[in-house]
C-alpha cells in the first residue's frame, strides 16, 4: 500500500514538474487564461465537494428512516399497519 503511495506521489510530482515547464513556456495572455480557469475549476471542485457532502448526509437520512420503517413494518406482522390509516 505504502509502495503504490509513493509510486503515486512520485507520478503526480513528475506531472507537476511537466505542467509547470509548460505553464512557463505559455504567453501572458495565455497565463491569464490558465489562471483563470485554474481558479473557476477549483471553484467547481469545492462546490462539488459540498454536494457530495450534503448528499452523503442524505442518504444516510434515508437509510435510517428506510430502516426504521422496515422495524415498524416487521414489528406490525405481515398482515400491514396495525390501527388503520397510514401517515
Amino acid at each position: 500500500r505504502i509502495d503504490n503511495l509513493k509510486k503515486e506521489n512520485f507520478s503526480i510530482k513528475l506531472r507537476v514538474h511537466f505542467l509547470e515547464d509548460q505553464l512557463a513556456k505559455l504567453a501572458p495572455d495565455q497565463m491569464d487564461a490558465a489562471l483563470k480557469q485554474n481558479i473557476n475549476l477549483k471553484i467547481e471542485v469545492r462546490q462539488r465537494g459540498m454536494e457530495t457532502k450534503k448528499l452523503k448526509k442524505l442518504v444516510l437520512e434515508l437509510e435510517r428512516e428506510l430502516d426504521r420503517l422496515r422495524l415498524k413494518e416487521s414489528g406490525t406482522g405481515a398482515g400491514g399497519e396495525v390501527g388503520g390509516a397510514r401517515s
